[in-house]
């Protein structure tokens, strides 16, 4: 009944469908094999943090009476967020929990036996997501495997975010889920799709804070596509689904902290890191446009400027813009009084008060997440992507495409915005890359 269910959702036959599963299996497992473990701490995203607040408050010990006083409190929605919070911890709860609530922890541990075959369904989740993306997109199975091929070649350079030992891959799950019912709505309007969308970014935004700042990108292509009698309920729709998945989360953590996002002290370290490149001399950021270009850009950019400049974009050392970061910036945003308040100063002062640095700045960091998730394929991208859309608007699929290229430069942006440093947080955009390669290549 499942497998009829999703070969009639695809499209594909139920014997087709099992072949690309297995495909993807294969594939997945190849990938995951060589993917080296990576443990991130999980601080910065409502549910986990919400919940980790809650365990740490009293202890492990005292689990069931916190969750019977959250359900008191009318928020039972704790549980399932504590479903949640154990797919971003190890086999050790207190040594994940010390992580949660210590900021400055850089945590590698060891995923317990269980997760890790649900991090394994996940990630071939992914691949699969990214297989009907493809075929979304092309129309011709040929192309779509052409391109998933591509996707896990392109999932071997960042592969750390389909490590058996990362949140990543969840939120990998649901933003490309979100692609997937996006460009069906932006293609053909309908209040399923944008429903189904609005839910998945609202479920990415769960494991990934950061995403939910994509809102309205969907309800904005619904107004411009939908018939004017519709566009609105449409849109409206979109919006509802995701403030639907998270507001639970939001109020959870606002009843028992009095705080709707317990993480600031993660987000004034990740805006600390960014705003430390508002400093960058003309040299440093001549560099930095190129030092991460694919194949030749870091060894350019040390024979015209010089390792010492290229250095200090990326090292952590006296001089670089990590160490001001970490000893100046960060310390001098707690001095503001600690809380919604250091994070207040720190955008009033580095972003608001700079914003023309700060956005100038924010250019070579955009590429840098273009680069390190796409690689080669990504200049070969960049090449084909004006043919591609000419092939688009040909075909009259320019909506589906365009939304799936404007959601996953979005979230380039945003990672750019807040967290250069973490370019794996851009792994999901690993689907465009192979998808204007296929789409262009089908035509000959």
């Amino acid at each position: 009944m499942g497998v009829s269910l999703l070969a009639q959702w695809s499209g594909l036959s139920a014997r087709r469908l099992a072949g690309v599963a297995m495909l993807v299996a294969i594939v997945a497992l190849g990938v995951l094999k060589l993917a080296p473990a990576i443990d991130q701490p999980m601080t910065g995203d409502p549910a986990p943090a919400a919940v980790a607040r809650l365990l740490h408050a009293e202890g492990l010990a005292s689990l069931p009476q916190q969750l019977r006083k959250t359900r008191e409190r009318r928020a039972s929605y704790a549980y399932i967020l504590v479903v949640w919070t154990l797919a971003h911890t190890s086999s050790d709860p207190l040594a994940s929990l010390a992580c949660v609530m210590t900021p400055q922890a850089h945590c590698r541990s060891a995923t317990a036996w269980w997760l890790k075959g649900v991090q394994m369904l996940a990630a071939l989740g992914c691949l699969l997501l990214v297989y009907l993306i493809l075929l979304e997109a092309c129309g011709r199975r040929e192309a779509a495997l052409l391109g998933l091929a591509l996707a896990a070649i392109v999932a071997r350079f960042g592969a750390a975010a389909l490590s058996l030992d990362g949140y990543m891959v969840f939120f990998s799950f649901f933003f490309l889920l979100y692609c997937l019912y996006g460009m069906r709505a932006a293609q053909r309007p309908s209040l399923r799709a944008a429903l189904a969308a609005g839910a998945s970014l609202g479920a990415a935004g769960l494991f990934h804070a950061p995403a939910l700042l994509l809102a309205l990108l969907l309800p904005v292509v619904l107004v411009v596509r939908s018939a004017p009698a519709r566009r609105w309920a449409r849109a409206a729709a979109a919006l509802l689904a995701t403030a639907g998945v998270t507001a639970p989360a939001i109020v959870l953590s606002l009843v028992t902290f009095g705080d709707p996002l317990p993480t600031i002290g993660h987000e004034l370290r990740l805006l600390s890191l960014r705003v430390a490149f508002n400093a960058m001399t003309g040299e440093q950021y001549a560099a930095a446009l190129v030092c991460w270009v694919p194949l030749f850009g870091k060894q350019l950019a040390q024979y015209v400027w010089g390792r010492e400049v290229v250095d200090v974009l990326e090292t952590l050392r006296p001089g670089t813009f990590a160490q001001a970061a970490l000893e100046r910036i960060e310390p001098a945003a707690w001095a503001a009084g600690g809380g919604p308040q250091s994070l207040a100063w720190m955008i009033r002062t580095h972003v608001l008060e700079d914003a023309p640095r700060y956005l100038v700045s924010t250019i070579p960091l955009v590429l840098r997440g273009i680069w390190r998730i796409g690689g080669v394929f990504a200049l070969l991208a960049l090449v084909l992507l004006p043919t591609g859309l000419r092939i688009a608007r040909h075909r009259r699929e320019s909506p589906m495409i365009a939304f799936v290229l404007l959601a996953s430069l979005s979230l380039v942006v945003v990672h750019a915005l807040i967290a250069p440093g973490y370019w794996w947080l851009n792994m999901p955009t690993l689907v465009v890359y192979p998808m204007v390669i296929a789409y262009v290549m089908q035509g000959f």
